[in-house]
C-alpha cells in the first residue's frame, strides 16, 4: 500500500494545516504528533494529530500542553505538543516524517488528549 503504511504512532511529521491547499501561499506548514493508533494509520486515509508549536520560553509542560526539549525530536527548539486541538488530517496533506517522539512523552501527550476529551 506503500505511502500509506509509513506513519506510526508517536511519529513527528511536518504537515499543511492551511484550510486552503489548493493555493500554495495559503500554505500553513507545521509539525504534529501522531496520536492515531498503528491500526488505523496502516488502513485509513487519515491520521490523528496533535500540532506542535514553539515553546516561546515556556519551561515545563501544562495542562493539555506537553513541553519536549530541542534535542529530543530534532526541531531545533523547544516545543509544545498540544493535545487539546486534535485534528484530523489526510495523508497527502504530509510533507514528510522529521522524527519520533520518545515513549515518555507520548504517554504525556496522550494523558493531555484523554483529559481534553474527559476519557479519564
Amino acid at each position: 500500500m506503500g505511502v500509506m503504511n509509513l506513519f506510526s504512532r508517536g511519529d513527528v511529521i511536518l504537515v499543511n494545516l492551511s484550510n486552503d491547499t489548493s493555493n500554495p501561499k495559503s500554505e500553513m506548514i507545521s509539525p504534529a504528533v501522531v496520536v492515531s493508533s498503528d491500526t488505523l494509520n496502516a488502513n485509513l486515509d487519515t491520521l490523528i494529530v496533535c500540532p506542535v508549536i514553539d515553546a516561546n520560553g515556556i519551561s515545563e509542560s501544562r495542562i493539555g500542553a506537553t513541553l519536549v526539549p530541542e534535542d529530543v525530536i530534532g526541531l531545533g527548539k523547544n516545543c509544545l505538543v498540544l493535545s487539546f486541538q486534535i485534528r484530523s488530517i489526510i495523508k497527502n496533506r504530509i510533507i514528510r516524517r522529521v522524527g519520533s517522539l520518545p515513549d515518555a512523552y507520548l504517554k504525556q501527550v496522550q494523558e493531555g488528549v484523554s483529559a481534553a476529551l474527559e476519557l479519564q
